[in-house]
């Protein structure tokens, strides 16, 4: 079995994308990844608190695996993806 932390929806949720590669570090498990919400991430976008592009750089080579949902502008999520 292996743990996904997921990019989170709201910037007052935690973890804080900030707060991801230092707890990916601490962990320093094979076990333990990230998880790619596009539409949370998009939506910490749309809201300018982060570059989407720069993160999937950063943070991807850590990354399990994915989930894909669309996004309705600003912040509404979970829209099936057409």
């Amino acid at each position: 079995m292996k743990l996904g932390i997921e990019g989170r929806r709201g910037y007052e949720e935690i973890p804080s994308e900030r707060e991801i590669p230092a707890l990916l570090n601490e962990f320093s498990s094979p076990l333990v990844g990230y998880w790619h919400d596009f539409g949370h991430i998009q939506i910490k976008e749309n809201l300018t608190f982060l570059d989407h592009e720069e993160w999937l750089r950063s943070i991807g080579s850590r990354a399990f695996g994915c989930h894909v949902q669309d996004c309705i502008w600003p912040a509404q999520d979970h829209q099936a993806s057409i």
